[in-house]
């Protein structure tokens, strides 16, 4: 979708299929249709290591947050450890068990492209940029509740298709009518 909120390319899978492992080829659509694709904006599916570093290469910013399991880990209470300076390592305060012969714990050590993603999480430019996820949001709720995409008319993918391709059609129309009204 463009700044002016105008669905330039789209794909249409069935519901097994994972969001993130799209974005390689919409790029590649618009980029055919010679738009030049500066920026993404999207969920966190979009932050997944494949993308992170194709859009690199192409120099292309993503706008979507690490999963928090990248970010912050999946320890279940993160308040029974605290890190030693003077030691240099992290301890334990509440996890001894009585019997226990050992105390272990482990860190996720964030690869290269993660790193980078957090760091760019963190700036005035990102925090900006996403702000502007609601219109794609918005857009996804026009186009099932005002034009049909809220269940399918038809069976079969090629019927989803079709019905996907009219819906935007009609929102395109309606957008770009609102635009030279103004």
């Amino acid at each position: 979708m463009t700044p002016e909120r105008i669905i330039v390319v789209a794909t249409v899978t069935s519901g097994e299929k994972n969001d993130e492992k799209e974005l390689q080829g919409l790029i590649e659509q618009m980029e055919e249709n010679e738009f030049e694709v500066n920026g993404v904006i999207g969920d966190m599916a979009y932050s997944e290591t494949e993308n992170l570093e194709y859009a690199e290469e192409k120099d292309i910013k993503i706008y979507s947050r690490l999963s928090k399991t990248v970010t912050h880990g999946n320890r279940l209470n993160p308040n029974k450890f605290h890190f030693n300076k003077d030691a240099g390592h992290y301890v334990c305060q509440k996890c001894f068990r009585d019997g226990a012969k050992t105390k272990s714990y482990s860190v996720i050590i964030k690869a290269h492209t993660h790193q980078k993603q957090e760091a760019f999480q963190d700036t005035d430019e990102f925090r900006e940029a996403i702000k502007e996820r609601y219109k794609v949001k918005a857009k996804n709720a026009e186009l099932k509740h005002s034009h049909g995409l809220d269940q399918a008319e038809t069976s079969g993918l090629l019927g989803m298709e079709i019905q996907g391709a009219t819906a935007i059609f009609a929102s395109n129309i309606n957008r770009i009518l609102r635009i030279l009204d103004k």
